[in-house]
């Protein structure tokens, strides 16, 4: 292929470009509220209503599918035909990514619960499908990107996504949420909006943009954010389109500071780092540049002063990286924000710590009474039933003088026909109307147990655990979810559980130790709150590597094109963005996990990264070629 092929633009490059604009700028837009169906592998296990409404993750899923879709045909059109650019399936990125795809989709296939492993779990929808479809634009994007002129289409389509997504950020971390309008609501709501329709109730103090979450929205908006600053520092003075760059990561550095995602905050950092380690190495030890010394000063006291004022500006920063410092350095991570302390059972006496004091029950039938520190409460309301199984309730409602309410309710054959000991159910509520059950169950004559959300007894010593001991709520208890879903890990080394089936694989019969780190026994963890876990756990430890390696593999390639080839001031800039955008993002991901609202950006910008070194490497070819030419004309 001529280089003049390599550089044509035809009307099926406009194709894929106009495909890949929408996956890459829209779609993350796309905020629908759904009335969900619960899957049968969720409900009743997961799920206790088999309807979940969401608005973040739903309609994305669906589109994205689609958008996949147009893009395979364009593509495998456009090689049948030989119009356009071609895909190098030999390349090691491509062979990686697709070992990587076969391990999901083997894994995926064999799960427990296929339903969930390719439609993927309520709220998250990020089934084996979503996965293929991440690979998919992963290639597309390196092969789209393997030529000058349509990579500066791909970066206008990257600049374009995360100046919309970086506007919504922004305003609203200066109070000027677009979710409190009625045009929103409308957009929304869709055809379920009426006049009346109240106004839309997100519960995030703090930024979340169109994702799913602030964590999540901090991820975007670090390796967005780094991607735009390290092409603005290290583009030439004479290209107008450094300041772009430079607004732009004004713009999203807003929209990152604003979601106090600690995990974003160190994507960004550690995607900068590196970036500005590689090129000014280059600029100083290649092309002998004295000037890259200076801007490497002046980068560092930028960024020293950005970041004070940031940590000024927004008080909850320092006060998690307080707490995570504290945790790491003298093992100290606080008490638990929960008014629930701990669960005994002692013979038939079940005892709730609380807060409030210690509420205990002791088990004589219909004539079981709670007491609080010694004391019996009277019930204030009592009531029967008949269950359709046959199963006798008795209701007995207590109101307690710090606003707590508490319901006993007894259940003298079990709750089911295959259950026929004793089972106490006390559900405690708050102020607030947050209501924790305890479930206690008869497991001998004269002997009670605490129980899961089944009812099955549970034993005092927990579960598997590895690492953490002691810094079990780090980040927001994610110590303790990371230290039991490490052995999880072990357990799934050449396949894993299938896509989004981690909630099915996680401890959740870990009652006990769930009262003391989450303050609620039956809390369901749903995500490790870590792609690399997630992966692993989801995928198999080989694909776990391979996700690793492929990182790796890119990191070294970037670094040896950019020094090998004659640097171009654009491509050189932009090599150096994706890579502290790709470095951001996997920082980011020891915290934080992958979602339909951010991965499929990401994928993208892993594919292009690619892209642009094939483009180095030729250029390196290219004067290899020239030099020998010139040696033999001498």
């Amino acid at each position: 292929m001529t280089k003049t092929e390599i550089e044509k633009i035809n009307s099926s490059d406009i194709i894929v470009a106009v495909c890949l604009f929408i996956a890459i700028a829209l779609i993350p837009l796309v905020s629908v509220l759904a009335k969900v169906p619960v899957n049968a592998d969720e409900y009743g296990i997961i799920r206790s209503a088999d309807t979940i409404k969401d608005v973040f993750s739903f309609a994305k899923a669906k589109w994205l599918k689609v958008v996949a879709v147009a893009t395979v045909l364009a593509v495998v059109f456009q090689i049948v035909g030989r119009d356009g650019f071609s895909i190098r399936f030999r390349s090691l990125p491509v062979i990686l990514s697709g070992v990587l795809a076969l391990f999901a989709l083997v894994s995926s296939i064999f799960s427990k619960n296929i339903t969930t492993a390719f439609s993927g779990a309520a709220e998250r929808y990020e089934g084996m499908w979503i996965w293929l479809c991440y690979i998919v634009f992963f290639i597309v994007t390196m092969a789209f990107c393997e030529s000058k002129k349509r990579l500066y289409i791909a970066v206008g389509i990257f600049m374009t996504a995360f100046l919309l997504s970086g506007l919504i950020g922004f305003f609203q971390a200066i109070g000027l949420d677009i979710f409190k309008t009625d045009i929103m609501n409308r957009l929304v709501r869709g055809s379920s909006y009426t006049p009346n329709s109240p106004a839309l109730v997100i519960r995030f103090d703090s930024v979340f943009g169109t994702f799913y979450n602030p964590n999540c929205a901090g991820m975007y908006y670090g390796f967005a954010s780094a991607f735009a600053f390290i092409c603005a520092l290290f583009m030439p003075v004479k290209k107008r389109i450094k300041y772009v760059f430079a607004a732009l990561s004004l713009i999203l550095l807003v929209a990152m500071f604003g979601t106090d995602s600690i995990g974003g905050l160190l994507g960004f950092f550690s995607g900068t780092l590196v970036s500005c380690l590689v090129g000014g190495a280059f600029l100083i030890f290649k092309k002998k540049d004295k000037k890259a010394l200076i801007g490497a000063v002046s980068f560092a006291v930028v960024a020293v002063v950005g970041t004070t004022l940031a940590f000024i500006l927004n008080p909850l920063l320092p006060q998690k990286l307080g707490i995570i410092t504290d945790a790491v350095f003298k093992g100290n991570v606080g008490e638990s924000a929960s008014a629930y302390k701990k669960v005994d059972v002692q013979g038939k006496n079940c005892i709730i710590e609380t807060a409030f004091g210690v509420f205990s029950v002791e088990y004589k039938g219909e004539d079981t009474l709670l007491s609080k520190d010694g004391a019996v409460y009277y019930p204030d309301e009592e009531s029967e039933s008949q269950e359709p199984k046959g199963v006798i309730k008795t209701y007995k409602i207590f109101k307690e003088d710090t606003g707590m309410q508490w319901c006993l309710n007894i259940y003298p054959k079990g709750i089911s026909k295959d259950k026929t000991s004793p089972l106490m159910m006390i559900d405690s509520a708050d102020e607030s109307g947050n209501t924790i059950s305890f479930i206690f169950v008869q497991v001998a004559e004269n002997e009670f147990a605490f129980a899961d959300k089944f009812s099955n007894p549970v034993g005092k010593e927990g579960v598997s655990a590895i690492g953490f001991k002691g810094l079990e709520r780090l980040g927001s208890n994610r110590g303790y979810i990371w230290s039991r879903s490490i052995p999880v890990l072990f357990r799934h080394i050449i396949f894993g559980a299938g896509a989004d089936c981690f909630e099915f694989e996680f401890p959740q019969e870990d009652v006990y130790k769930k009262l003391e780190y989450l303050g609620n026994p039956y809390q369901i963890i749903d995500k490790p709150h870590s792609i690399f876990l997630q992966v692993g756990i989801n995928f198999g430890l080989v694909s776990l590597l391979l996700f690793v390696f492929l990182y790796g593999y890119y990191v070294v390639t970037t670094v040896k094109t950019l020094f090998a080839a004659d640097e171009n001031p654009f491509v050189f800039a932009v090599a150096l963005g994706f890579l502290a955008a790709v470095t951001s993002f996997f920082a980011s991901g020891l915290t934080t996990d992958s979602v339909v609202s951010v991965s499929p950006v990401f994928w993208c910008i892993f594919g292009a990264g690619f892209g642009v070194n094939t483009i180095l490497k030729r250029e390196e070819q290219n004067e290899q070629k020239e030099a020998l030419g010139k040696g033999k004309n001498k």
